[in-house]
């Protein structure tokens, strides 16, 4: 059986950590949205990402290995200061933070974005590592970007066992204004693995990968259609003034007629009023006074009657506010009983499932630890027992 390498090790658990990261993009920490500003612009960044330090270390004659994961709840810092944009991710429970600095310059129609450095501290009096990145991109201002399921590895100095690893899970870069769509989503898992201080190079996003497609701004859209309404009834007047005019004139001529039978209906109404009115006076006098005498008669019960209600709905409420009271007393004792119980058992729990969900990440990283190792150990164990067996034999 072949022996693995100090490095070759390092480079497998390296591998695995992406590919665990891939199997469980999914169950990462959600998107984030950033409202930023530059210039005259307005920029939204929508972002789920993870990001792993990885480093080694010869001291006392082996390989010492290091690695810091950091998490979308890590993130400190994102935003842009003049023409420098900066995002920190700080880990507190490893101590160790990491600096991701550009600079940004505005372009007739993109956006450059170039001498960008990544500044790492393992502790807080541990020194600074400083490493620059070699590329310049660009992006276009009249453009959405989104980019999906991106795993990219990159070497340090040209090491296998020192790099910063990024699992983009969603990056959607959103320019206020934008009439076009840039989308490059990676369907089947297969990191890129670049080399972080490479010289190279202007990188265009669409040389790489992705599509364009037609796709304007819900605002901009609105506007558009609103001015095409105005205009569609603007040049149907300036073709038709004919028609126009004459549409004019007959709604003036319906108002007139209009105006005409409403004066005729107020004449007919008056003079039918007229001829009646006296029959209807003196209908009226007759019937008013035998109207009084019912009226008071029938008052005079229903104030009765409404002092016998009004007693017997003091009665009922009385006895329906004692009934609710005694039911609020035995709630708040039944949930007083509950909230002990429940802190109780939270108490004997709750640093367990802290701890895991913080750490969750490492504790698969020791597990798949402990299993190359015990693989490297039967290896040896057996390779060992081969020899002393051949040895015997002789």
């Amino acid at each position: 059986m072949k022996k693995l390498t100090t490095k070759s090790t390092f480079f497998l658990i390296s591998l695995l950590n992406l590919i665990l990261a891939f199997i469980n993009g999914e169950g990462k920490a959600g998107t984030k949205l950033y409202a930023l500003s530059f210039g005259t612009m307005n920029i939204n960044v929508e972002i789920n990402v993870n990001l792993d330090y990885l480093s080694s270390k010869y001291l006392d004659h082996k390989f010492r290995y290091d690695m810091h994961s950091y998490k979308m709840s890590d993130i400190k810092k994102f935003n842009i200061e003049s023409n420098e944009l900066g995002i920190i991710f700080e880990n507190k429970r490893a101590g160790s933070w990491l600096l991701i600095d550009c600079f940004l310059e505005e372009l007739q129609t993109q956006i450059e974005i170039a001498g960008c450095r990544l500044l790492f501290r393992r502790s807080e009096i541990a020194n600074l590592t400083n490493m620059y990145v070699g590329h310049t991109f660009y992006l276009n201002k009249d453009t959405k970007y989104i980019f999906s399921n991106h795993y990219i590895s990159c070497f340090i100095g040209g090491k296998i066992d020192h790099m910063i690893m990024f699992a983009i899970y969603d990056l959607i870069i959103t320019f206020e204004g934008y009439t076009q769509k840039y989308n490059w989503k990676i369907d089947k898992y297969g990191p890129t693995f670049v080399e972080l201080t490479s010289t190279l190079k202007n990188i265009y996003f669409e040389d790489l990968g992705g599509e364009y497609s037609v796709e304007i701004e819900p605002s901009i859209q609105l506007q558009n259609d609103e001015h095409l309404m105005q205009t569609e009834a603007q040049v149907y007047i300036d073709e038709n003034p004919d028609n126009m005019t004459n549409d004019l004139q007959q709604i003036e001529s319906n108002n007139n007629t209009n105006r005409n039978n409403e004066i005729l209906d107020d004449d007919d109404i008056k003079q039918g009023d007229d001829m009646h009115e006296s029959d209807v006076l003196e209908d009226h006098n007759e019937t008013y006074s035998h109207v009084d005498m019912q009226e008071s008669e029938e008052t005079l019960l229903n104030n009765e009657t409404n002092e016998q209600n009004d007693t017997e709905v003091i009665t009922e409420s009385h006895a329906i506010d004692e009934t609710h009271e005694d039911n609020k007393t035995k709630i708040k004792i039944k949930k007083r009983r509950f909230d002990k119980l429940y802190q109780y058992f939270k108490g004997q729990n709750y640093w367990i499932s802290v701890f895991v969900s913080e750490n969750y990440y490492g504790i698969i990283f020791l597990f798949l630890s402990a299993v190359i190792i015990s693989v490297l150990i039967y290896s040896i164990t057996r390779d060992f027992r081969n020899t002393k067996n051949n040895l015997k034999a002789k």
